[in-house]
């Protein structure tokens, strides 16, 4: 792989981390008087943050780091509503395993 394509990929999960650090900052820190505006900016904020996930290409995930990134910051996505997600839980729990076989 050439450093280029290597450089490509890391800016992508960078991308993406930044997107979910963002994401947790607005539901840690957000409070409007109006509960139902952080939930609006909080599925905004996740729905770009999917949408940075999604131009990660499948083949820029094939080691088991990358695959297991991309499982993990999926999964905390997801998770970032107060509601149980079993999506959310099967990808943080994909990215364990991917990573306690290596």
């Amino acid at each position: 792989m050439s450093s280029e394509g290597r450089g490509y990929a890391e800016d992508l999960f960078a991308d993406a981390s930044k997107a979910v650090d963002v994401l947790y900052n607005i539901r840690d820190t957000y409070f409007p008087s109006n509960p139902d505006d952080k939930t609006s900016k909080l599925l905004a904020e996740s729905n770009l943050a999917l949408e940075v996930l999604d131009k990660i290409p499948p083949e820029k995930r094939k080691t088991p780091l990358q695959r297991a990134t991309y499982e993990y910051l999926r999964g905390k996505v997801l998770d970032v509503f107060p509601e149980y997600k079993k999506e959310a839980e099967d990808h943080l729990s994909k990215a364990v395993s991917i990573m306690s076989k290596n």
